[in-house]
């Protein structure tokens, strides 16, 4: 009954309800099987509607573990993090592949001195079916927007670039000027309006 710590029912549907298992044969396995009804649902339920229903941790030493994965009750998924802010909430790196080779990956090093924090490791393609927006100084900042070419960090060639105050420059120029192309060949103004 649902007095009990521990309540194993079984209809013989599918032959096994649950099973622990821990082979003796030299290479132990532990993990955990449990096998559903027909609706092949499997349910991790908190009876006592605490903050944390779900939590999956490593033991790091004696007496302390590391968060590795939350679920909240508000249904937010925490992957190296206590505290999850959103529905996807991930502290650390992440890779996106097809299985074999990772096709982007996101950094969490937050600094283009040290490298990308968005790299597509192929040649990568960006889309939308209406309007793309592409803001900078979201914060208040004043900085520009550079196209490079040549590395993975601010140190590669600046080959255009787009002011703060709507300049356009190609060339690795900072436009003083609407318009301004540079020639890099002659390190000579080329076009200026």
């Amino acid at each position: 009954s649902g007095t009990h710590w521990l309540t194993i029912e079984s209809t013989d549907q599918y032959d096994t309800g649950i099973k622990i298992k821990n082979d003796t044969d030299g290479t132990p396995q532990e993990w955990l099987q449990l096998v559903g009804a027909t609706s092949g649902r499997f349910y991790l339920k908190d009876q006592t509607n605490t903050s944390w229903p779900i939590v999956i941790e490593k033991a790091t030493s004696a007496g302390s573990t590391d968060n590795t994965v939350r679920i909240d009750a508000d249904g937010n998924l925490g992957v190296g993090t206590d505290n999850p802010g959103a529905k996807l909430d991930v502290r650390g790196d992440v890779v996106i592949s097809d299985g074999t080779d990772p096709a982007i990956t996101l950094f969490n090093n937050d600094s283009v001195a040290s490298g990308p924090d968005i790299l597509f490791h192929e040649a990568g393609l960006i889309a939308a079916e209406g309007r793309i927006h592409l803001n900078i100084n979201s914060d208040g900042g004043s900085d520009d927007l550079f196209i490079r070419t040549g590395g993975d960090t601010d140190s590669a060639t600046e080959i255009a670039r787009f002011t703060n105050t709507g300049r356009f420059g190609l060339g690795g120029i900072d436009p003083s000027h609407q318009f301004h192309i540079k020639s890099a060949a002659a390190n000579t103004d080329v076009i200026v309006i």
